[in-house]
Protein backbone atom coordinates (compact mmCIF):
# COMPACT_ATOMS: atom_id res chain seq x y z
CA UNK A 1 0.00 0.00 0.00
CA UNK A 2 1.36 3.79 -0.60
CA UNK A 3 0.32 6.33 0.25
CA UNK A 4 0.03 10.65 -0.81
CA UNK A 5 1.02 13.27 1.12
CA UNK A 6 -1.35 16.10 1.45
CA UNK A 7 -0.29 18.83 -0.22
CA UNK A 8 -0.44 21.17 2.35
CA UNK A 9 2.75 18.90 4.39
CA UNK A 10 5.63 21.02 5.04
CA UNK A 11 7.58 18.22 4.36
CA UNK A 12 7.71 16.68 0.43
CA UNK A 13 3.91 18.05 -0.09
CA UNK A 14 1.78 15.66 -2.86
CA UNK A 15 4.80 13.19 -3.05
CA UNK A 16 3.64 9.32 -3.00
CA UNK A 17 5.60 7.58 0.41
CA UNK A 18 4.83 4.85 2.44
CA UNK A 19 3.37 6.56 5.63
CA UNK A 20 5.62 6.75 8.89
CA UNK A 21 5.96 7.11 12.81
CA UNK A 22 8.16 9.29 14.65
CA UNK A 23 9.62 7.25 17.65
CA UNK A 24 8.84 8.44 21.28
CA UNK A 25 10.64 7.95 24.49
CA UNK A 26 7.70 6.42 26.27
CA UNK A 27 7.24 3.72 23.77
CA UNK A 28 8.87 1.13 21.19
CA UNK A 29 9.45 1.37 17.76
CA UNK A 30 6.66 -1.51 17.38
CA UNK A 31 4.13 0.42 19.42
CA UNK A 32 4.26 3.99 17.58
CA UNK A 33 4.44 2.43 14.14
CA UNK A 34 1.30 0.62 14.86
CA UNK A 35 -0.20 3.30 16.49
CA UNK A 36 0.35 5.80 13.90
CA UNK A 37 -0.92 3.62 11.20
CA UNK A 38 -4.00 2.89 12.91
CA UNK A 39 -4.56 6.46 13.52
CA UNK A 40 -3.25 8.14 10.42
CA UNK A 41 -5.01 5.38 7.94
CA UNK A 42 -7.13 3.39 10.36
CA UNK A 43 -5.27 0.18 9.63
CA UNK A 44 -4.61 -2.16 11.78
CA UNK A 45 -1.05 -3.64 11.21
CA UNK A 46 1.39 -5.92 12.71
CA UNK A 47 5.10 -4.94 12.16
CA UNK A 48 7.52 -7.39 10.89
CA UNK A 49 10.15 -7.73 13.91
CA UNK A 50 13.12 -10.16 14.39
CA UNK A 51 11.83 -12.44 17.34
CA UNK A 52 14.72 -14.22 17.51
CA UNK A 53 16.19 -11.44 20.17
CA UNK A 54 14.85 -10.38 23.56
CA UNK A 55 15.11 -6.77 22.41
CA UNK A 56 12.27 -7.34 19.77
CA UNK A 57 12.39 -4.55 16.89
CA UNK A 58 11.30 -3.81 13.52
CA UNK A 59 13.38 -5.55 10.62
CA UNK A 60 15.05 -2.85 8.61
CA UNK A 61 14.47 -2.47 4.89
CA UNK A 62 15.87 0.81 4.29
CA UNK A 63 17.66 3.55 5.82
CA UNK A 64 16.22 6.97 5.00
CA UNK A 65 17.56 10.72 5.42
CA UNK A 66 15.36 14.04 4.48
CA UNK A 67 16.54 17.33 4.67
CA UNK A 68 14.80 19.32 7.29
CA UNK A 69 15.21 22.87 9.32
CA UNK A 70 16.69 20.98 11.74
CA UNK A 71 18.88 18.94 9.95
CA UNK A 72 18.18 15.84 8.54
CA UNK A 73 15.60 13.61 9.50
CA UNK A 74 16.37 9.92 9.47
CA UNK A 75 14.35 6.28 9.77
CA UNK A 76 14.12 3.32 8.77
CA UNK A 77 11.59 1.40 6.63
CA UNK A 78 10.25 -1.33 7.33
CA UNK A 79 7.77 -4.03 6.52
CA UNK A 80 4.22 -5.02 8.05
CA UNK A 81 1.25 -7.01 7.81
CA UNK A 82 -2.26 -5.54 7.32
CA UNK A 83 -4.66 -6.84 10.09
CA UNK A 84 -7.88 -5.63 9.18
CA UNK A 85 -9.51 -4.74 5.95
CA UNK A 86 -9.33 -0.99 5.03
CA UNK A 87 -11.29 0.37 1.63
CA UNK A 88 -9.24 2.55 0.14
CA UNK A 89 -12.04 4.15 -1.88
CA UNK A 90 -13.07 5.41 1.28
CA UNK A 91 -10.43 6.89 3.04
CA UNK A 92 -10.03 10.12 4.11
CA UNK A 93 -7.60 11.87 6.00
CA UNK A 94 -5.59 14.84 6.96
CA UNK A 95 -1.71 14.17 6.82
CA UNK A 96 -2.45 11.74 3.10
CA UNK A 97 -4.82 12.59 0.63
CA UNK A 98 -5.04 9.04 -1.24
CA UNK A 99 -4.45 5.46 -0.24
CA UNK A 100 -3.64 2.77 -2.67
CA UNK A 101 -2.87 -0.47 -3.94
CA UNK A 102 0.44 -1.10 -5.98
CA UNK A 103 1.58 -4.41 -7.46
CA UNK A 104 4.87 -5.76 -8.17
CA UNK A 105 3.84 -5.35 -12.55
CA UNK A 106 3.35 -1.68 -11.60
CA UNK A 107 6.17 -0.68 -10.16
CA UNK A 108 8.50 0.28 -13.36
CA UNK A 109 5.58 2.24 -14.81
CA UNK A 110 4.48 4.51 -11.85
CA UNK A 111 5.58 8.14 -12.98
CA UNK A 112 3.55 10.47 -10.76
CA UNK A 113 6.14 12.31 -8.26
CA UNK A 114 7.65 9.59 -5.02
CA UNK A 115 9.47 10.07 -2.36
CA UNK A 116 13.20 9.44 -2.84
CA UNK A 117 14.29 5.94 -3.95
CA UNK A 118 10.17 4.86 -4.10
CA UNK A 119 10.47 2.09 -7.11
CA UNK A 120 13.62 1.00 -5.55
CA UNK A 121 12.14 0.58 -2.31
CA UNK A 122 8.82 -1.44 -3.94
CA UNK A 123 11.23 -3.63 -5.56
CA UNK A 124 13.10 -4.66 -2.41
CA UNK A 125 9.34 -5.20 -0.99
CA UNK A 126 8.55 -7.74 -3.23
CA UNK A 127 11.59 -9.23 -3.48
CA UNK A 128 11.41 -9.54 0.48
CA UNK A 129 8.05 -10.79 0.53
CA UNK A 130 9.08 -13.49 -2.63
CA UNK A 131 11.87 -14.66 -0.60
CA UNK A 132 9.92 -15.47 3.04
CA UNK A 133 7.17 -17.25 0.45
Amino acid sequence: MIMKRSKNREKLPGLWEFGCAKGVLEKSLVERIQEEYESDFGLQIKVLCNDEREDIQPIPLAMYEVESEQGKDKGIITMAEIVNDVDVEKFCGTKHTELRWISEDEVDSFSEPAVADFKNTLKMVFKRLKEEK
